[in-house]
């Protein structure tokens, strides 16, 4: 069980947690110094047959950021309020938080009871429960105490023992943890603690540190202060890390499985604001988020003025998942203003407000995952992302796919999931963009990727169409010459004159069909001119029997294919990614031609280049097929 103390400074909040657990938690020498709390302490006690965490918070207006982190994933709230003072302001402030972070379970402790007369005990306690009557603890018990003397203190260990974790915590999902503190240990290293959100952790585990995506392994775990052989959702962790400089994390980073490593810079999310609060989208907030503070704005998408729901950009990539909670300050951080949840942690950049989307929206912020797996499909139905929504959720991916029974399941390259009856309509269209082709230009061998993407409307996402193509060649409903598709009895030819023409130069091209002669050295050793020859050239690539890849190169298809394949030897021959001398050098060709190629690779979007290095991004047999036939020119 994990608890968190609330309240005014000078309330006694590390008095009372001293006399529940004997530990001292201002560790600091400033604190010591001066009596006040300044940042987070910690303390971790046994009794009534249970292990309990404690983290003390500050009370000075001054630290409400490590107020924050203190509460981001607790099981519990230990509201502290003066006897002989009553609720003030941070008291009030402290509350808001507590409930805009749906911290439900809680005991308040009226301390300092033996400077309180029963007429200001009895005043202070109405105070209280008033101002606990409009939040989520509305029903939290009152106990009072006197913590240098001992008085309430068994009290109050039974009113906290009666008190159960919160339901939502998960320890069969991915593992999450907020860190709030960063140090080094002698003979250790790394350490890091924080109190985990989600799943669980083993030594030896391999763990990523957000944002910057560091892998680490969890060398020990300590769970409340004990050696572990795991820790798990709800309990306070201490991991011992290797794998990163201690200087490169720091509190607010999290701490996650390598499949939530998916930092965000944007999120949607259902908001509360606190009575009197009006947002403004784009207006400069202080965003608090498990131990984070970054600063953001945001902008609205529908709801109430009280409870928008809101889209929310922020500076500084953030660990958010869906159902997260988080904090929103004004723009100077002395106020608090609203809170929120977290309903997608990557939506969309357009289309925020079409009812499909606040469909799914609706079908997020509801939080059961086979509704929100259907509305999801709705508004992607020719490809949904099973990985991607299971990141989301932080969820079995496998459970989300049984959620949607009678969905097609394409497993190439990823889970897939697909509306049956979208991915008939879209099979559909495409075989009658080809239909209405062939039929005005019966000459031509079919249309290229880019051809057949530009005249579906809607239109599809490239990776989308891939699939579908790949579907229709594989059912037999259109086949494919080199780079172009077409319906399986389409059969161009070239007029007379051009086949004898082909028939006399492909001989020349193939003898070194990896490095064919350019349009001007084939043109001077055939005594053609150059111009008509390239117009010869360019009506064979429109039939399937030569692929251009750059100005005054022409190859054949089955060569291209070759070299296509060969980019992904050489990819994973050099740790995925590769430079042209290497391709060059694997190929056997000269260096202009591999630049050439290279660039047309580019284009086609084969592979993706980045200053001097490429990485494959696509399957060769997804643009040039297992093998290629021979062509209608032949």
């Amino acid at each position: 069980m994990i608890i968190a103390t609330a309240g005014h400074v000078d309330h006694g909040k590390t008095t009372l947690v001293r006399a529940l657990t004997g530990v001292d938690t201002d560790r600091l020498e400033e604190e010591q110094r001066r009596g006040l709390t300044i940042d987070l302490g910690f303390a971790y006690s046994d009794w009534l047959g249970q292990r309990w965490g404690f983290i003390d918070v500050p009370g000075h207006h001054r630290f409400i950021g490590n107020m924050l982190a203190g509460v981001a994933a607790i099981d519990v709230a230990l509201l502290v309020v003066a006897a002989d003072e009553g609720p003030m302001p941070q008291t009030r402030e402290h509350l808001q938080i507590l409930d805009l972070l749906g911290v439900e379970a809680a005991v308040v402790a009226l301390t300092r009871s033996d400077l309180a007369d029963d007429r200001t005990l009895a005043r202070s306690r109405d105070a209280i429960t008033e101002l606990l009557a409009s939040t989520c603890l509305a029903q939290a018990p009152i106990v009072v105490v006197c913590a240098p003397e001992g008085t309430g203190i068994d009290t109050l260990r039974q009113a906290l023992s009666a008190l159960s974790p919160r339901p939502s915590i998960r320890t069969e999902s991915g593992f999450r943890l907020a860190i709030d503190r960063a140090f080094t240990v002698s003979g250790a290293g790394l350490v890091v603690t924080g109190t985990a959100h989600a799943g669980r952790v083993k030594p030896e585990d391999t763990l990523v540190v957000l944002p910057d995506n560091e892998a680490v392994r969890a060398k020990s775990v300590r769970a409340l202060d004990r050696i572990s052989s795991q820790g798990v959702a709800g309990e306070r962790l201490a991991l011992n890390l290797s794998g990163v400089h201690h200087s490169r994390v720091k509190r607010g980073q999290w701490l996650v499985a390598p499949e939530l490593a998916h930092p965000q810079t944007r999120f949607d999310a259902r908001l509360r604001l606190l009575p009197g609060v009006a947002l403004r989208s784009g207006q400069d907030l202080h965003v608090h988020h498990g131990a984070s503070h970054v600063m953001g704005r945001i902008v609205h998408i529908d709801g109430g003025q009280e409870a928008p729901r809101a889209h929310v950009i922020v500076r500084e990539p953030l660990g958010v998942l869906h159902g997260d909670r988080f904090i929103l300050r004004d723009g100077s951080g002395s106020h608090t203003l609203a809170g929120g949840r977290v309903l997608d942690p990557e939506p969309p950049r357009r289309g925020r407000s079409h009812p499909a989307r606040l469909a799914e929206l609706d079908a997020l912020e509801a939080g059961e995952h086979a509704a929100i797996a259907r509305a999801a499909l709705v508004c992607r139905p020719l490809a949904l992302d099973v990985a991607a929504l299971a990141w989301k959720l932080n969820a079995n991916p496998d459970d989300l796919i049984a959620a949607l029974p009678g969905t097609a399941v394409d497993r190439s390259g990823g889970v897939t999931l697909r509306d049956a009856a979208a991915w008939r309509a879209l099979a559909d269209r495409i075989v009658d963009a080809l239909t209405r082709f062939h039929a005005g230009q019966p000459q031509l061998a079919g249309m290229g990727f880019d051809e057949v993407l530009a005249v579906l409307e809607p239109r599809p996402a490239p990776s989308v169409l891939r699939a579908a193509l790949r579907d229709l060649i594989r059912d037999a409903r259109l086949a494919r010459t080199a780079t172009r598709f077409h319906l399986p009895d389409h059969r161009p030819r070239l007029d007379p004159a051009d086949a004898r023409r082909w028939q006399d130069l492909r001989p020349h091209l193939a003898e070194q069909p990896r490095q064919p002669p350019v349009v001007h050295d084939l043109a001077r050793k055939l005594d053609l001119d150059p111009d008509d020859l390239t117009t010869l050239l360019g009506r064979i690539v429109h039939t399937g029997g030569l692929v251009r890849v750059a100005r005054n190169r022409f190859l054949l298809p089955e060569a291209v294919a070759e070299l296509a394949a060969l980019t992904t030897i050489v990819a994973a021959a050099n740790e995925g990614s590769f430079d042209a001398r290497s391709f060059r050098d694997a190929a056997g060709i000269g260096r202009n031609l591999t630049i050439d190629l290279l660039e047309y690779f580019d284009r086609i979007g084969l592979t993706r280049r980045s200053g001097d290095l490429r990485r494959v991004v696509a399957d060769p047999t997804d643009i040039f097929g297992e093998s290629q036939g021979s062509s209608a020119a032949d």
